[in-house]
């Protein structure tokens, strides 16, 4: 998934600004409040400005990574209660009608911010609220919440702001800090984290808590609303989003990682040397059982080995001599780089040589290769899978070779019979990042964007954190006569970090959960009962995490050359107000609506939650509070 999902709205890089014809209008405070139940937070930014004028202006706010909104809405001097309207900026053919290509204006950076033109009123104080939502997954074993503040000085005066979170976990807690500084107490079952200060005191207040780790299990979340947003039908489909954790003492599996890395003419200077001091910080983490290879390329692929060896430090300092030796010349063929790195490490995992022993088929007594995909038994009797990771380093695309997307991405496909997953850091402006993306995406991995060779430490940090410990592999979970499964493949489930999948189903009732994958050496199937509820309601953000995650698939179809995934995207954008690549949501008001408007979901008095009229933030709290007791599936797995 993401792999990578930017937020709504245009580009901005400050929260908490009004910006009318004229000039910044002053913001008088802002407070946040946020409420975490389980992986699920609910939050309400609330910002107050003084003497806005009458005119219309543009609104700017930055959300945590990742968040949805919600529900927008303006008070004018505590008068009457405006709630927004929201449509999408992209239609089905605006690729097709010759007009502006969404896939020419990808979000980068602006993931995380929200901008929403302000409608003429009647001068006076103005109190603009985003409700939004945003769903947590722990990373390197914890998990946190950040709640941006920065105006990057553009008020004229440092305003008041105030940040209040509520945790209520899903396992006993073990840890929690809060900076900056401020009020922090927590128990096992509880936490509350408050700061107050200025705008100039703090450009983010960030909460992290550790909860404590059992074996491999799943947390389960419900919604069934009485009218489905999406299909506009009473009594229609439910949501059900899975949060599949990794276990504390699973053993990791073997792993092999294959460094492909861009040296071509536009690498030279900087961008090579950070590749270099990319994998001099890499090659050396890797623990000595680890098998490893390195490929730079520009025109063509230069291996440093036929077979990945071990990680050893002998072997870690030839390699990087090898690359030192690389000069940036020539034109980039990532597509040959990256065909070389998937047959190396499927002849290094089939062949088996460097175990020293002859590996034999399953089952059989005859010496040579496996067939593909089956595991080989050692003369000790050890099967041997491995999960094998491509990591991609470029500042650019294909200018040699294959230069057509399609054509590579049939081409990897074709070559990629161990299941690889395929990881992509594009450096600088000039990097192709649909088609990192696209490729990435292809083959269960992410793709990441640095803006200058100095952000290269500590993307390739974070992305070695992710993949060092893989604990199963090519996981897969399936919902009994659940559908609609986003996203469409999982990334390997790997120690400390949780995945997230999502389903859509149409009756209550008790219904079979299996989850699959590769785990110590070995095939894993494991099953339990999920209870599907009958009630209406329940947990908004649980359908707007599918959504999400649908959107995410379906930018990456559009992205890989299906026009066709652009009407459901804009459908999904337009119904949830979740986030997309390619289409973007504007929202308006009209002063005329009262309290009684609708938001975005449903017909007034539809019950979906804080998007239905009438709908408050107390309604989220008290939703979300019952989440306080929520089982934890099968602590064994």
């Amino acid at each position: 998934m993401i792999p990578l999902i930017p937020l709504l709205g245009a580009a901005a890089h400050a929260s908490g600004l009004l910006l009318s014809d004229e000039a910044v209008v002053p913001l008088q405070s802002v407070d946040v409040t946020a409420y975490v139940a389980g992986r699920i937070t609910a939050g309400a930014s609330v910002y107050s400005f003084d003497d806005a004028s009458g005119e219309g202006a543009t609104f700017v706010a930055a959300l945590p990574t990742g968040a949805a909104v919600i529900r927008l809405s303006l008070q004018r001097d505590g008068g009457e209660l405006v709630v927004a309207d929201s449509a999408a900026e992209a239609t089905p053919d605006a690729a097709s009608d010759g007009g502006d290509d969404p896939r020419d204006r990808l979000a980068g950076d602006e993931r995380s911010t929200f901008t929403a033109q302000i409608p003429a009123g009647e001068p006076g104080e103005l109190q603009i609220t985003v409700d939004w939502q945003v769903i947590t997954a722990a990373t390197r074993g914890a998990l946190s919440l950040t709640i941006p503040l920065d105006d990057a000085s553009e008020n004229p005066t440092a305003a008041d702001a105030s940040v209040a979170i509520t945790v209520a976990p899903a396992a006993p807690l073990e840890d929690a800090a809060l900076t900056p500084e401020g009020a922090l107490e927590w128990s096992e079952d509880a936490l509350t984290a408050g700061w107050s200060g200025t705008l100039d005191d703090a450009d983010a207040v960030a909460l992290s808590w550790t909860e404590q780790a059992g074996q491999m299990g799943v947390l389960a979340f419900h919604h069934r609303p009485a009218v489905d947003p999406w299909t506009g039908i009473e009594g229609d489909d439910g949501y059900t989003l899975l949060v599949i954790q990794p276990g504390a003492d699973d053993a990791p599996l073997d792993k092999l990682f294959t460094f492909v890395i861009d040296t071509s003419d536009s690498m030279a200077g900087a961008p090579l040397a950070a590749a270099n001091a990319a994998a001099e910080t890499w090659l050396p983490d890797l623990a000595e059982d680890d098998r490893f290879n390195l490929i730079p390329y520009a025109s063509q692929a230069h291996p440093y080995k036929g077979r990945a060896p071990q990680a050893t430090d002998d072997e870690i300092e030839r390699a990087l001599e090898h690359l030192a030796d690389q000069e940036a010349s020539g034109l980039s063929d990532p597509e040959e780089a990256l065909r070389a790195a998937l047959g190396l490490a499927e002849d290094t995992i089939q062949q088996r040589t460097f175990l020293g022993c002859s590996g034999t088929r399953q089952g059989t007594e005859h010496d040579g290769p496996p067939v593909a995909d089956a595991p080989i038994t050692t003369e000790a009797g050890r099967q041997a899978r491995m999960a094998a990771y491509v990591v991609l380093l470029t500042d650019g695309g294909a200018s040699t070779g294959v230069v057509d997307p399609d054509a590579i991405s049939a081409s990897l496909q074709e070559s990629d019979r161990i299941r690889a997953s395929l990881f992509a850091i594009g450096l600088g402006a000039d990097a192709d990042m649909e088609l990192l993306s696209r490729l990435a995406s292809e083959h269960r991995g992410e793709a990441l964007a640095v803006t200058s060779a100095d952000e290269v430490p500590a993307a390739v940090s974070n992305l070695r954190d992710r993949i060092r410990d893989p604990l199963l592999l090519t996981p897969a979970v399936e919902l009994e006569d659940g559908h609609s499964a986003a996203p469409s493949e999982l990334m390997d489930l790997s120690a400390g970090h949780e995945l997230i999948a999502a389903f859509r189903w149409s009756e209550p009732g008790e219904r079979i959960l299996t989850l699959t994958g590769v785990q110590n050496q070995a095939d894993l199937e494991r099953t339990w009962t999920l209870t599907l509820p009958e009630e209406r309601d329940g947990l908004p953000a649980v359908a707007l995490a599918w959504a999400s995650l649908r959107v995410a698939d379906l930018d990456a179809a559009y992205a890989s050359g299906d026009d066709s995934a652009l009407a459901e995207i804009t459908a999904l954008v337009e119904t949830w107000g979740v986030a997309s690549e390619y289409v973007t949501l504007s929202f308006s008001a009209d002063a005329a609506q009262g309290a009684d408007a609708t938001a975005m979901y449903a017909e007034p008095g539809a019950g979906c939650g804080c998007a239905a009229a009438g709908g408050r933030w107390s309604v989220w709290l008290l939703v979300l509070s019952a989440l306080v007791s929520l089982r934890r599936l099968g602590r064994s797995v």
